[in-house]
């Protein structure tokens, strides 16, 4: 988890060679963020204190949400349907469930990735 900016009461002051900067300005404007959390999150990896995702990772993850909420509806609706007497675990039931099973799996996976590419963007080598 962040840590609030209150917290944040110690400065950096580092020197850079004209590329390095130029680089380093440019690989924060490419992952729209700011070069502090760029930084942060260079720091926050390397002493493994989790991942600081950006906006692009945590789309993904907010849109996964979405549909994991909506994959629970569904899921829960089947049960209730089953509970109530009206499905036996009809084929056409048991099928849909093993969707609900794939998109969940494929959900997770999308979090994992998002997750590596945020860890893999703050330290360099892994």
């Amino acid at each position: 988890m962040e840590e609030k900016s209150s917290t944040r009461t110690r400065r950096i002051i580092i020197r850079l060679s004209e590329t390095e900067y130029r680089g380093y300005f440019l690989l924060a404007q490419n992952l729209g963020t700011t070069r502090a959390r760029l930084f942060r999150g260079m720091v926050r990896e390397a002493l493994e204190l989790g991942p600081d995702l950006i906006t692009q990772d945590m789309k993904i993850i907010s849109e996964g949400v979405y549909q994991l909420a909506a994959v629970g509806r569904n899921l829960n609706q089947e049960l209730r349907a089953m509970h109530s007497g009206q499905l036996q675990g009809e084929p056409a039931h048991i099928a849909l469930i093993e969707q609900l099973k794939e998109r969940v799996t494929r959900l997770e996976e999308l979090w994992i990735k998002a997750i590596k590419r945020s860890r893999n963007r703050w330290v360099p080598g892994i």
